[in-house]
């Protein structure tokens, strides 16, 4: 989700580096917390940056990021990772 945080804020106006280093404490602050990103609430991350608003929670769910096309990295969207683990348990004689 870190990643996907940073491209929000980049999304938002914010360079890359500036990003980075917010979306760098903001997860050291979850972690001391015991939180997930997305459990942090608006107050908590506005923080953090200015450019963080309400939609900041459509970023962070997990199902949403699976979606989003990533330009940054390379990744499966939920078609690909469903058809991968059908693969997968056609293999090892799982249904």
């Amino acid at each position: 989700m870190a990643t996907d945080l940073a491209d929000y804020l980049v999304r938002k106006g914010v360079t890359f580096r500036q990003a980075h280093e917010v979306v760098g404490k903001m997860v050291l602050y979850a972690l001391e917390r015991k939180k997930e990103l997305g459990q942090l609430t608006l107050t908590e991350m506005k923080g953090f940056s200015r450019h963080i608003e309400k939609d900041v929670y459509g970023w962070l769910d997990p199902l949403s990021c699976i979606d989003r096309p990533q330009s940054s990295r390379r990744e499966p969207g939920r078609g690909s990772v469903k058809r991968a683990l059908a693969k997968a348990r056609k293999e090892i004689g799982s249904e």
